[in-house]
């Protein structure tokens, strides 16, 4: 049954992930389903191991969803954010999916590794769709090395950042 969990652990998480970021949006946290759920028997619509509500016309927007009922898949013994936490936070900080902005969040986080998870399953589904979609790099107002065009497809190459200098290999 999913509940909603309040607690100093969770508190100071999200508020590092607050400060790290320079974004304060607060979040409600349902544990064991989805906050659609809450106060039924019912898990929810939960597909995923966790999930955000971003959208404008949600009534639950602002809950981050957990399908286990325990608070340490969010918050570590050490009172850190979980990577799944501050991933489901970066999309409620920023209410969009993973989108170069979001991908941005999560490394400002120094959540790089889930960065990079999130990068490629991005190449992944572009090159999967055929997808044509804006450069990161050109979102920054910066040429990319690989591809001067505004629109090009993303799945083809890789950005490299070494010393500050900007590289783009193929994939």
């Amino acid at each position: 049954m999913a509940t909603e969990y309040v607690g100093p652990d969770l508190d100071a998480a999200v508020d590092a992930l607050r400060s790290r970021s320079g974004i304060d949006r607060p979040i409600r946290l349902s544990l064991g389903g989805c906050a659609d759920a809450i106060g039924t028997d019912r898990v929810g619509a939960m597909r995923r191991r966790a999930h955000a509500h971003t959208n404008r016309s949600d009534a639950n927007r602002g809950w981050v969803c957990f399908k286990s009922g325990d608070i340490r898949r969010a918050v570590t013994p050490t009172g850190r954010a979980t990577d799944l936490l501050a991933h489901e936070w970066a999309h409620v900080a920023t209410w969009q999916g993973h989108t170069p902005r979001f991908i941005a969040l999560l490394r400002k986080l120094g959540r790089n590794r889930e960065a990079d998870h999130v990068l490629g399953y991005r190449r992944s589904f572009n090159a999967r769709q055929g997808a044509l979609v804006p450069c990161p790099v050109l979102a920054a107002g910066v040429v990319c090395p690989w591809n001067p065009k505004p629109d090009h497809r993303h799945s083809e190459h890789l950005h490299i950042h070494v010393n500050g200098v900007l590289y783009a290999a193929p994939i």
